[in-house]
């Protein structure tokens, strides 16, 4: 998340991301993971050995399919990164009192239709084809489907008339 957010950060409400800025982001990528490698103090360059070695590589592809992925995309711009959504009506569940809140990894608009996307990164196995929506309140196995079901209802229920569709990059299931 933080190497993205390294690398897409300067482009936040900079207006529909041009063909050339984004083909311009794969050779970023290697700065972007040094700067989140040295922010958590982890070694980098001839140091980087054993674990910390395979974890940049597994960053690095998930990365660049990520880039990939939107070098393929419709022309869109990028609205904001790990923004915090909070409901900020209380809840009241069995005399508990709550908020639901949920951290958009990225959401972006489609140049063309006006679509609101809110994406996910995910590194595990994503199951969203859910058939029985009460599977997704029950079933451990479409978490992420009831995570996209509270991100849309938090995302509208701020901004009502938003045409809004949430998506997941899944790493597994991304082309490598």
């Amino acid at each position: 998340h933080e190497t993205l957010e390294e690398l897409y950060g300067p482009l936040v409400a900079k207006g529909t991301l041009e063909p050339k800025v984004l083909a311009a982001l794969p050779s970023k990528l290697m700065k972007a993971l040094e700067a989140t490698f040295r922010k958590h103090q982890l070694p980098w360059g001839k140091d980087l050995t054993g674990k910390n070695y395979l974890l940049k590589g597994v960053i690095e592809r998930f990365c660049r399919q990520i880039l990939g992925q939107d070098l393929e995309s419709e022309a869109f711009e990028i609205l904001s990164l790990e923004d915090d959504h909070t409901n900020r009506t209380q809840l009241e569940v069995d005399g508990h009192t709550f908020h639901l809140n949920g951290t958009f990894d990225r959401l972006d608009r489609l140049a063309d239709s006006g679509l609101v996307r809110i994406l996910d990164y995910k590194t595990g196995q994503v199951e969203i084809g859910v058939r029985d929506i009460d599977k997704c309140f029950t079933d451990p196995k479409y978490k992420a489907a009831f995570q996209g079901f509270l991100y849309d209802w938090l995302y509208c229920r701020q901004y009502r008339d938003a045409q809004v569709q949430v998506g997941f990059y899944a790493v597994r299931n991304l082309k490598s």
